[in-house]
């Protein structure tokens, strides 16, 4: 559950949510979310994490954003928390939109808790944290696994994130840039081997992306879109462009684009910038150059290359 947003948001949208949760500090701000906002008939909240097994969970409290999955091991400073089986709380009859996993290693085991509900297929949307570890290609792999149909994917950075202001404006900058993230992010063939296939060779450790998982019928809505077909068309002018840069500080270091690969000279990281509408700088990395797009900001001013005019090369 994180600390709500999600739930905010698919409450606020008139859907029914099951949120489960093993902290009690999230969990409160929830309950008071729910509270103020008139939302109890609405959204059911679950003291517990999602496992196999029933039993008996333990979260360490004293640093629960560096240590977010609950364990069976109990110890100082751990409080008691449930464990749940997604099986046990969904009715095997429910039309799920959208399940959302993200509890730091623990996601394999939390689709294994719901073989039932998702050999359904009633699962339309599949949302993780997918930083590319072994663990996280095994929870993929997993959720592959125990679904009667396959998975396409889109693969957004960390940190996307749109201004206020743009959220009611189709054309507003910041959607704009939400949408040339989400075509650059699509892969038809999401098996994890062939995400890594596709992932350059330089990326950095630990970098997170936001996994989000459709199955063919939601991909082809999402291609019928208005805004993914004129993100698409900009892919496709971008092909043959170049483009010209200029040197500035800013504070706007946005987020990463094209998996935080480092280029090694800036010359191949503008010429890879060029053929992408969602980057729009570079930025110097230790002894490379990254891409960057979107408009997260940074907590300093940095150098970067700012993308300026294009032109289709001849």
């Amino acid at each position: 559950m994180s600390l709500g947003w999600f739930t905010a948001l698919a409450a606020a949208s008139g859907l029914r949510v099951l949120a489960v949760e093993p902290r009690k500090a999230p969990l409160r701000y929830m309950e008071k979310t729910i509270q103020l906002n008139g939302w109890q008939g609405r959204v059911e909240l679950r003291h517990g994490g999602l496992a196999e097994a029933t039993g008996q969970l333990y979260v360490d409290e004293t640093h629960w954003w560096e240590k977010r999955s609950a364990t069976r091991e109990g110890g100082d400073g751990r409080s008691e928390a449930q464990a749940l089986r997604l099986d046990d709380a969904v009715p095997p009859d429910s039309k799920v939109c959208l399940l959302k996993a993200d509890c730091r290693g623990c996601e394999a085991e939390a689709f294994r808790s719901g073989k039932a509900l998702l050999a359904t297929g009633a699962v339309q949307v599949v949302q993780m944290e997918y930083d590319h570890s072994p663990a996280a290609q095994t929870a993929l792999e997993t959720l592959q696994q125990l679904s009667p149909k396959p998975w396409q994917c889109i693969l957004l950075p960390a940190g996307l994130r749109c201004a206020g202001g743009d959220l009611q404006d189709a054309e507003g900058e910041a959607l704009r840039e939400v949408w040339d993230f989400i075509v650059a992010g699509v892969h038809v063939d999401c098996r994890a081997a062939k995400l890594v296939e596709t992932a350059p060779e330089q990326v950095v450790r630990g970098y997170h992306t936001d996994l989000w998982l459709v199955h063919d019928d939601t991909m082809d809505r999402l291609r019928a879109e208005p805004r993914f077909v004129a993100a698409s068309q900009r892919v496709a002018e971008a092909a043959n462009q170049k483009c010209e840069y200029s040197t500035s500080q800013t504070a706007e270091q946005g987020v990463c684009d094209l998996l935080c690969h480092e280029f090694s000279t800036l010359e191949e990281a503008q010429r890879a910038c060029d053929v992408r509408p969602s980057c729009t700088k570079v930025l110097p990395q230790g002894g490379g150059f990254e891409l960057r797009g979107g408009s997260a900001p940074g907590s300093a001013q940095v150098s970067a290359y700012l993308k300026l005019e294009c032109k289709t090369a001849t």
